[in-house]
């Protein structure tokens, strides 16, 4: 516990240096002096009838109290002893580093909280030349490093797309899709429209395109599979594939028996953006992509075939920007019309990283972290070395900011009425003796600080 008092000569005492206050840590006594090797240890046990052995029921680590002697380099004055017992007449605990100059590596790596206990004594030789023995009390069992702060970990980069969604839609068991008209049923052949206008739609509203790093522009994109029906009689949606934020406000891209529309819904009002002549052929299979841009570039392709890989039929792009908000995705179609194979790629704000964190210290380090999430979307921190603990915010804003206590469990959020106790699924981080390996998912910027704890 207590490793370099006696050899210390010099010392900080709340920030005020030994020099300051004109005195020195000193020994007084005869003989190799003693420390206190580990804090105080209590154990409560039982013994079961029958049985010579102890159980351990609790097991707890004490605080204790030290001495030390202060001597004045000098005489001293009214003055000096004034200036030190303001010092000690602390209402809390204050910080008492000592300097090993034997040892550079851990000059200043040991901090005592303490705060001043019991009697103290002045002795002197009434020449104003003598030494104080104070006796400390310590407010932890252990002692601690200075407070560190980690690198900045810089993962804020988007640079790719990745794949959100690609379901076949043979079922619905897991509720992916949620009906907003008409109904569908769902086989290996894919969804089937039982309905006029019959529409379904997934996601929640944060899908979205961005601008990536390097200004490389990273774009939503759907794409579905449509087969026809054997007649078209009585039918005219034959199918579309809609970026949608709501019911009422999305883009669509739409076939009919002989056109393919690219369209915008604004407050239920439907509008042409543009159009080109397609003949669309009964019980015959089509693809259908369509991508926006961060700057409202939207482009729709129809294929023939069950993917992109068949012919290009046609291609329409345009420019809007009135929508901007968080997408998600529909798709539907008139009685008879079968839908499968929908795959939507967006930014990859969930890139993974690893990283190191290393705990010089003797027992569990439980530090600060400081969050900038870039994008919005979820951020977790895996620490694999100690079984893959996961620490996980979900829902987090754009730019929103973060400070966790991992040591006292506190949140705090940059959000104006916003509490992230609901949206973190309880396990602070908490970093073991030694190498602490981490794997962060999320488009994120962050630091820890800390200190180590020493027994």
């Amino acid at each position: 516990m207590i490793i370099i008092i006696r050899n210390s000569t010099n010392f900080i005492l709340n920030g005020i240096t030994n020099k300051e206050l004109k005195i020195i840590n000193c020994n007084i006594d005869t003989g190799m002096p003693s420390e206190q090797f580990m804090h105080p240890i209590e154990l409560t046990t039982t013994q079961i009838k029958g049985r010579d052995e102890l159980y351990l029921q609790y097991k707890k680590k004490n605080t204790f109290n030290f001495n030390v002697t202060f001597a004045f380099e000098n005489t001293f004055t009214n003055n000096d002893l004034r200036v030190l017992k303001r010092l000690l007449n602390s209402e809390y605990f204050i910080p008492l580093q000592f300097i090993d100059e034997s040892d550079e590596q851990t000059a200043l790596n040991y901090i005592y909280y303490i705060m001043l206990s019991d009697e103290s004594t002045l002795t002197h030789n009434c020449l104003n030349q003598g030494y104080v023995t104070l006796n400390f009390l310590s407010k932890s069992p252990y002692s601690f490093s200075n407070f560190m702060e980690s690198q900045l970990y810089d993962f804020s980069s988007i640079t790719e797309t990745t794949i959100i969604l690609n379901d076949s839609l043979s079922s619905n068991a897991n509720n992916i899709w949620k009906t907003q008209s008409g109904s569908f049923t769902y086989s290996v052949s894919g969804a089937t429209s039982t309905a006029l206008n019959s529409i379904i739609y997934s996601g929640d509203s944060v899908w979205k395109p961005l601008i990536g790093s390097n200004n490389i522009s990273l774009p939503l994109t759907a794409q579905a599979t449509f087969t026809t029906p054997n007649s078209l009689t009585g039918l005219t949606i034959l199918g579309h594939l809609d970026i949608r934020i709501d019911n009422n406000n999305m883009y669509r891209c739409e076939i009919t028996n002989s056109t393919m529309y690219l369209t915008k819904v604004i407050s239920g009002v439907h509008t042409d953006l543009t159009s080109v002549s397609q003949t669309i052929s009964i019980n015959t299979t089509y693809t259908i992509t369509l991508s926006l841009t961060s700057t409202g570039i939207l482009t729709a392709k129809l294929y023939s075939g069950v993917d992109t890989s068949g012919t290009l039929l046609q291609t329409l792009t345009t420019t809007n920007t009135l929508l901007t908000s968080g997408f998600s995705v529909g798709v539907g179609g008139d009685i008879g019309v079968i839908i499968k194979n929908v795959i939507v790629t967006a930014p990859n704000t969930s890139p993974q990283n690893d990283i190191e964190f290393v705990n010089f210290g003797d027992v569990e380090c439980k530090p600060e972290i400081y969050i900038e999430k870039i994008g919005g979307g979820d951020l977790s921190i895996v620490n694999i070395s100690n079984s893959g603990v996961e620490f996980k915010f979900t829902g987090l804003l754009d730019e929103e900011e973060l400070e966790v206590s991992n040591e006292y469990e506190i949140i705090k959020t940059s959000l104006i009425n916003t509490y992230r106790y609901n949206s973190f699924n309880g396990n602070f981080l908490s970093f073991d003796y030694g190498v602490n390996n981490l794997k962060v998912t999320g488009t994120v910027k962050f630091y820890f600080k800390y200190q180590f704890k020493y027994l």
